[in-house]
């Protein structure tokens, strides 16, 4: 029986991921913002929900907070290794991936600091509150970033990128999953 609830959680999970990807893409056409710009916040913050559930769920049955603890960093770093490494690995095999090196540096530079910046901070055994704001800062200063360089990426995509826009729906697909 549990195999069969598996087979249709799979299932929703796929078909969830298409209507979210379309909406996705219906949402940037309205506000004039790149599929680029909407796969870099809107969708990674829809990918990210489940990991924020598991997160409250495991702090909410370990009081002692350790073991919460343990299981919310070691979800949300597997989670990054995960995506990074096999997620583009496997979908790598489906479709080849073209993209502008400027693009590649510049978000390839922001998650290694960004990795960097968690490590310094988590040197003490503690990320503390103010270590949490930090983080949330950093993020938001990287997405008016985004947004402010918004038209010149898509400049960047048309012009150096031969990823065509199945390719792309795919790498959103994908990397939504």
């Amino acid at each position: 029986m549990n195999e069969i609830y598996l087979v249709f959680a799979l299932l929703a999970v796929w078909y969830g991921a298409h209507i979210v990807v379309d909406h996705a893409l219906i949402i940037a056409k309205q506000l004039k913002v790149s599929k680029l710009f909407m796969g870099l916040t809107i969708l990674s913050l829809g990918t990210t929900l489940p990991e924020i559930f598991t997160h409250i769920n495991a702090s909410l049955a370990e009081k002692s907070g350790q073991i919460a603890s343990n299981i919310a960093i070691g979800a949300n770093i597997g989670s990054n290794i995960f995506e990074t490494t096999l997620m583009i690995g496997i979908l790598g095999l489906f479709t080849t991936i073209k993209s502008s090196k400027n693009i590649q540096n510049r978000d390839g530079i922001i998650l290694l600091l960004t990795a960097i910046l968690l490590f310094l901070l988590g040197l003490d055994g503690v990320i503390s509150r103010s270590d949490g704001i930090i983080l949330i800062l950093v993020y938001l200063i990287y997405l008016f970033y985004l947004y402010t360089r918004e038209e010149k990426l898509e400049d960047i995509i048309s012009r150096k990128s031969k990823l065509t826009h199945r390719q792309f729906n795919n790498f959103l697909h994908h990397s939504f999953l």
